[in-house]
């Protein structure tokens, strides 16, 4: 990025969901009537891109005579809706820098401070004040607009399935901080940033790696660090997902009617014996990747969308009965396919289904991640539109030897889950971060020595 006379640079990146701003170029009010270039936009920049942030909105300008001067700037943000009387800022004293940066968390508490609900999008007035070297020189950007959208920082989710923890543990695999110190998985996952847990079960599985009581152990670590928990049903022995959705082989002689009370016994089981631990799970999965229903043929939504949907039903209704609060998921694969969406959500809402958040997987390449990414943002909103369901991104990764694009990949697909319409995007989670080395996987996001990569700084 090349340094003219006077630059004022407003980034806004990635987790901030301050993404949507107009470009323009702005004269200054005094002393010199330099130019101020404001840019800004997610969609604007290539993977290669560089001079932005994750976690904060940059101010700076230079000027070639003071290019290695040490005197203070003091910088004052100011930002309004409608009154331009700026009567809300914060300020930042600089030595050594001519730019300062003003985090997204400060900015945010700003515009919430102003009244502005998470979520909804709205136009406000900016403008910026540097004082350099104890007022002598005074630069003022002119009034210019910015569309933000706040988010709520409390409650987003940012998790983690590391449903493979407890078989690594017991392989012998170790896992480390960036600085290389041994550390337990969980207590890892929580200095990285995550705050969820999401565990998988499966009904009867050999070896018994993801039963109820491996489930359960998992849980309470969670839970014991203060961690959010994701239950999620895969309604058979071993692996479901949209290539395929068996049977328990204890299952395989069923009908339908049959189906919907192992399923809801199962269910219950499992969530007693959580309950029993003390742990209550904030969500639950009654399926996962169902792209084309579950337990096939039976529910399988191509066949029978009814069947689908009463399974749906049945999970359910066993998981409020023993959780009433806990919200319960849908979970289907490729987010950015709205199509696959209107088909599988719209089916099982016309057939009566009952759950409460939609939940998506997000697998791309550094070849198409952004516009994954668009597509995703384009498809939760639809979703939101049509169906008045949140949602979130309950499984991603990315290569986990391409730490730096896959930063810039999460990086967007938080920003975008933050600014999902009536503020329903709930949050995002990575799929097995802590694998390396494992089983040929390749889309954690720990390198091969066992410690954390990059690409998770954007969950701090």
């Amino acid at each position: 990025m090349k340094n003219i006379s006077l630059i004022l640079l407003l980034t806004l990146m990635t987790i901030t969901g301050l993404i949507s701003c107009d470009k323009k170029n702005l004269v200054e009010d005094k002393p010199y009537g330099d130019k101020v270039v404001v840019t800004s936009s997610l969609s604007e920049f290539a993977p290669t891109a560089t001079g932005f942030d994750t976690d904060s909105i940059t101010f700076s300008w230079t000027s070639p005579q003071y290019s290695n001067d040490t005197a203070t700037t003091k910088y004052l943000l100011q930002i309004d809706s409608t009154t331009r009387n700026f009567a809300k800022g914060i300020s930042r004293s600089i030595t050594g820098k001519l730019f300062t940066k003003f985090s997204v968390k400060e900015f945010n508490s700003m515009l919430q401070a102003m009244g502005m609900p998470p979520g909804s999008a709205r136009d406000i007035d900016v403008k910026v004040t540097s004082s350099y070297a104890n007022n002598n020189e005074v630069r003022v950007s002119n009034i210019y607009k910015l569309k933000v959208t706040p988010y709520n920082p409390v409650n987003f989710v940012k998790g983690a399935d590391i449903s493979w923890v407890s078989q690594m543990e017991a392989s012998g695999r170790k896992f480390y901080n960036t600085a290389g110190v041994e550390t337990e998985c969980f207590a890892l996952m929580k200095l990285i940033g995550f705050n969820s847990i999401r565990l998988r079960v499966w009904v009867n599985p050999n070896p018994a790696w993801n039963n109820t009581a491996d489930v359960v152990a998992k849980a309470l670590r969670s839970k014991n660090l203060g961690m959010r928990v994701m239950i999620d049903f895969h309604y058979s022995d071993s692996w479901a997902d949209p290539g395929k959705q068996t049977k328990p082989a204890a299952w395989a002689g069923q009908n339908v009617a049959q189906l919907k009370v192992s399923l809801a016994t199962h269910t219950t089981n499992v969530l007693n014996a959580i309950k029993a631990a003390g742990v209550t799970p904030e969500w639950v999965q009654v399926g996962n990747e169902t792209n084309n229903g579950m337990l096939w043929p039976d529910g399988q939504a191509n066949l029978s969308m009814s069947n689908y949907a009463q399974f749906v039903g049945a999970g359910y209704d066993a998981v409020k009965a023993v959780f009433p609060t806990t919200k319960v998921i849908v979970h289907v694969s490729n987010g950015y396919d709205n199509g696959l969406f209107t088909w599988n959500i719209g089916g099982l809402i016309s057939n009566g289904a009952k759950f409460d958040i939609i939940g998506m997987s997000l697998y791309p390449s550094a070849a198409n991640f952004t516009s994954y990414n668009a597509g995703i943002l384009a498809n939760m909103n639809d979703m939101v539109a049509k169906y008045g369901k949140e949602v979130m991104v309950v499984e991603t990764g990315f290569a986990a030897n391409n730490p730096a694009v896959a930063k810039l990949f999460l990086a967007d697909l938080i920003a975008k889950v933050r600014i999902v319409n009536e503020n329903k995007g709930l949050g995002v989670m990575y799929w097995e971060p802590e694998a390396y080395n494992w089983q040929g996987y390749g889309l954690g996001a720990f390198d091969n020595t066992g410690k954390p990569t990059a690409a998770l700084d954007v969950f701090q």
